[in-house]
């Protein structure tokens, strides 16, 4: 009896994949009522679950939806003149993670009037798929079924309580592992926006945590030197040609959109100077980098969209002090990179 106790405490106090003493989508109902939420990153929290959570937990249909990657993290309704939006931007976001997103919205029937898609430079590169997405494979099967045509059922993970984790034997070891690492899932809800910790505010944007808004832009331009002098861009080593298969799920998806009446607009995130420069310098490593721009501004330019942005950090005089590390732009320069085309 000590033992079978012993076990349920520690799963209940750790909790690791939150789905005991705060869920995801209990997380996600406290955001639906305004709060924001400090602790997740520290609990190396699954940020698919959230998103999935974040959908089941809306009242009301937002305007506008953002979808990118962590560089499109800080962006709120006041960027795009919408009276509502979501951020539904993931690190290391991917194509897919559009799908799974945009499917389970279409699903539930909240699929927004406008959708802001990001098109990072490694969006069409066959290597840069991060793994990450089949977390939400459900939304991926449902909205391919849908595009084609089909009638299909969504399958959804798990993003409540789940009771049965109480007695779990191998959820107990890993809760365990943790407990003695002194980690466990455990978050705050609060009203402040900027914190000492990392901040996902209520519409699903993000506010970096006190220790990188400190960071120096000698640390920054320390960093992109060493990114560039050790070859090791983000996702974009390597980069020679886009992938036919990714360009056309991406048009797939995109046309798709405008048939439901839906606003498609597009986003392209800066690069910093040091970082373009060097691969413009170096252009056949990276021409699928410069290759996915022309084909966006294309694509944009046949189909109507607004397209906000370029790679090049000219268009929008982007310096090494608008950037919180060699990527992604400070809170309070970000609104400088969506001009439009």
């Amino acid at each position: 009896m000590i033992v079978v106790f012993s076990m349920g405490t520690i799963n209940y106090y750790v909790d690791s994949y939150a789905q005991l003493r705060t869920t995801y989508l209990d997380v996600a109902e406290k955001m639906a009522e305004g709060y924001h939420v400090t602790g997740l990153s520290e609990s190396r929290y699954n940020e698919r679950y959230l998103a999935l959570a974040a959908i089941h937990a809306m009242e009301t249909v937002p305007e506008c939806a953002v979808l990118g990657t962590s560089r499109s993290m800080t962006y709120q309704k006041e960027d795009f003149h919408v009276e509502s939006l979501y951020n539904f931007s993931l690190s290391g976001g991917y194509l897919y993670d559009y799908y799974s997103i945009i499917g389970y919205l279409t699903d539930q029937g909240k699929l927004p009037k406008k959708v802001i898609l990001e098109v990072g430079g490694p969006l069409f590169y066959e290597e840069a798929i991060d793994p990450s997405y089949t977390y939400l494979q459900g939304g991926i099967d449902y909205l391919n079924a849908v595009i084609e045509g089909h009638k299909a059922k969504c399958q959804y993970p798990a993003v409540g309580r789940q009771y049965q984790k109480f007695l779990s034997i191998d959820y107990f070891k890993y809760n365990l592992e943790c407990l003695l690492k002194g980690e466990r899932f455990q978050v705050t809800f609060t009203d402040e926006v900027e914190n000492t910790q990392t901040t996902k505010l209520s519409d699903g944007s993000f506010i970096t945590s006190k220790e990188i808004r400190d960071l120096s832009v000698d640390y920054v331009e320390h960093l992109t030197r060493d990114i560039i002098s050790s070859k090791s861009l983000y996702k974009v080593e390597g980069y020679e040609e886009l992938s036919d298969q990714r360009i056309g799920e991406f048009e797939k998806l995109v046309t798709w959109l405008i048939d439901q009446g839906v606003e498609v607009s597009l986003f392209l995130p800066p690069y910093s100077d040091p970082i373009y420069s060097f691969m413009k310098d170096n252009q056949q490593d990276y021409a699928g980098v410069f290759a996915s721009e022309e084909y966006v501004v294309a694509f944009a330019k046949e189909y109507g969209l607004k397209l906000y942005g370029s790679y090049d950090p000219a268009g929008c005089d982007l310096q090494l002090e608008d950037l919180e590390d060699a990527y992604h732009i400070r809170k309070e320069s970000a609104a400088k990179a969506l001009y439009l085309r």
